[in-house]
């Protein structure tokens, strides 16, 4: 066996045309053949050392793009809070304009309404300012009248403001979402006037919504998020004003 491989190599290198040559840094003797299978072998290692760094680059590109995702879906977030920032800041300073605008217009009424009674010189448009601050005194106002519990010597009768508003003074003054403070008022307007009626349904539909609030522990947003039992209370309540409530003609 020994003596056939020599036979084979001396026939190699008898016969065939044995090259030197360098590839890839390294010495290579051997024929045609052979060479070239040295030659491929080294391409081929480089073309999967190619390969590795490219799928290196391709797995840098994608954590890149999920980062980018990340922060994108993080700005978004953001941006998304700041909007709803801003209208709860616009909701609020609109709050208080009208709160501004409606503490002017009884004043006004009240010097207007001592021209008409006490001095009999009333002008036309003196009973306009009559009539709009008798709007402004007979309209319910939760935040405004909640104020009026919590300064030193202020109002006691907490059970009056409950069944006016539904809930407590001091839980009021911690709400900030305009569509619960909208549906308060609106049942105070309604059970305080002297011109207005109710029917049982309206009131249920108003204690409806207050038990809502409690179980929701007065989460907002529930109009913008997605509907709760306090979304579709506050519905019920707004729309079953004009069947529910009996508004008579002045005499």
């Amino acid at each position: 066996m020994v003596y056939n491989a020599k036979q084979r190599i001396n026939t190699a290198i008898n016969n065939d045309n044995l090259s030197v040559e360098t590839i890839r840094n390294g010495l290579f003797v051997g024929n045609t053949h052979g060479l070239a299978y040295a030659r491929r072998a080294m391409e081929l290692e480089e073309v999967n050392n190619r390969i590795t760094a490219l799928e290196t680059a391709v797995n840098d590109l994608k954590s890149d793009n999920n980062n980018l995702k990340s922060d994108n879906n993080d700005l978004k977030s953001d941006n998304n809070d700041l909007k709803s920032d801003n209208k709860l800041l616009h909701e609020r300073i609109n709050e208080l304009e009208l709160s501004t605008k409606g503490f002017s217009t009884l004043r006004s009424r009240f010097i207007s309404t001592y021209k008409r009674d006490k001095l009999g010189n009333a002008t036309d448009a003196d009973y306009r300012i009559i009539g709009e601050g008798n709007s402004w005194a007979h309209t319910g106002n939760a935040l405004r009248d909640a104020e009026l519990y919590g300064a030193p010597g202020g109002r006691m009768d907490f059970g009056t403001y409950e069944s006016l508003y539904g809930l407590h003074p001091g839980v009021v003054t911690m709400i900030t979402y305009s569509p619960i403070i909208r549906v308060l008022n609106q049942h105070a307007t309604v059970i305080a006037s002297s011109r207005s009626t109710g029917t049982p349904r309206f009131y249920q539909l108003f204690a409806e919504f207050i038990a809502a609030l409690k179980e929701s522990d007065f989460a907002s947003g529930f109009l913008q998020d997605k509907p709760t039992k306090a979304t579709a209370a506050y519905w019920s309540f707004l729309n079953c004003i004009k069947q529910e409530v009996d508004i008579s003609k002045p005499t």
